[in-house]
């Protein structure tokens, strides 16, 4: 296999030369995180789990009517592994407030 020929300038480098891609590193890496560690039971004595109110945070969830600019209704949390990183975005631009209201501690929330 042959390098690329970016690599060749040099002035490329290949670590500072690709800015991040916000979809994936933020929507489905950071968002992802979060919410796979506030669902997990492991999790389940941590102050900030939400393993005891995963009927409430699903209810809410599921009950979101979004805009039409939104292609993808929310899914049920409990479908959390299958979600598409657009799925994560929306929930953190649009539902997250919503669901996690009263759910999770304000100190969280704020964060």
């Amino acid at each position: 296999m042959n390098a690329c020929v970016a690599v060749l300038l040099p002035v490329f480098d290949v670590i500072l030369s690709f800015p991040p891609e916000y979809l994936h590193s933020v929507a489905e890496g950071v968002v992802k995180q979060f919410v796979m560690a506030w669902c997990d039971s492991k999790n389940h004595k941590q102050t900030w789990s939400l393993c005891k109110y995963e009927t409430r945070f699903d209810a809410r969830l599921t009950d979101i009517q979004p805009p039409c600019e939104i292609t993808r209704i929310p899914q049920s949390i409990t479908k959390r592994s299958q979600w598409k990183a657009s799925e994560y975005k929306n929930f953190l631009l649009y539902y997250s407030l919503i669901c996690l209201d009263g759910l999770l501690p304000k100190k969280y929330v704020k964060h």
